[in-house]
């Protein structure tokens, strides 16, 4: 069998043929063949991982975009397309949502409201809720028993940031409903995200003698109906002022308001 020579050094110094080693060609051979079947496994491992990243990226990528095109789906639903009179007098075709079909308790009549598409549907990709977003832009009052069908607003170019049914209940009985409270922002391009001032207002719960509570204010804090059912209370900010102001329920008339504090106190 063939041999070969190799010879190692002491102390820095080649120690000649006395540290003769002798290894046998085919030990060498199979020393390498150990060594590139170690490489060849771990290149082997590396790209199964690559692999398995990619498909793990194309998997987050699929649920993406089935949970957006789902989301779209779901806001997109019980929508209609109608021709709409803007304000400039022309028509124009708009997608509308009708949803939240609810009873106004004590009455016949039932509340639905209109939802619209905002201006800037289908831009928040960062969000995942790519596609049509809707906010609520009118109410329309049923009452199956005479055929009435009243719609509060004549156009949708107000965003209706809050609907509240006003009533005196107890614990055990919810009371009937007095009145619609209404906390309204003007303008069409008025959206949920930003921060404006809203109109607070009273409507009848047959969908008539809608009054706007004052100019608009900052925004309301809370409100509450008086253990009477008579008077309903506000507690707002205005004009950087804490306030809190009465109305009449039968009237919609103010009938006081007390300065609780300013808030730009030195």
């Amino acid at each position: 069998m063939p041999l070969l020579k190799a010879y190692t050094s002491s102390g820095g110094q080649l120690a000649g043929y006395g540290n003769l080693i002798w290894v046998t060609l085919a030990e060498l051979q199979q020393s390498g063949g150990v060594v590139s079947d170690q490489s060849v496994f771990f290149r082997w491992v590396y790209r199964l991982l690559a692999v398995g990243g990619l498909l793990m990226l194309l998997a987050i990528a699929y649920v993406w975009v089935q949970s957006s095109l789902a989301g779209k789906r779901w806001r997109a639903r019980n929508t209609v397309e109608v021709a709409q009179q803007g304000a400039d007098g022309r028509a124009k075709k708009e997608r509308l949502r009708f949803d939240q079909l609810k009873v106004i308790r004590g009455t016949d009549v039932k509340l639905l409201e209109v939802e619209a598409e905002t201006d800037d549907s289908g831009r928040d990709l960062s969000s995942g809720s790519y596609g049509p977003d809707y906010r609520t832009r009118n109410l329309i009052f049923l009452e199956p028993g005479n055929g009435n069908v009243r719609w509060l607003f004549d156009a949708n170019e107000q965003l209706i940031r809050k609907t509240e049914m006003l009533s005196v209940d107890s614990d055990d009985h919810p009371g009937p409903v007095v009145a619609i409270y209404l906390e309204v922002e003007k303008g069409l391009h008025a959206e949920s995200e930003v921060e404006r001032e809203v109109v607070p207002a009273l409507v009848h719960t047959n969908g008539s003698g809608y009054v706007e509570l004052g100019k608009p204010v900052s925004r309301v804090l809370d409100q509450s109906v008086n253990a009477d059912g008579e008077t309903l209370g506000l507690l707002l900010e205005d004009q950087n002022k804490l306030l809190y102001r009465e109305y009449s329920l039968e009237s919609f008339s103010q009938t006081s308001e007390k300065l609780i504090t300013r808030l730009d106190r030195q």
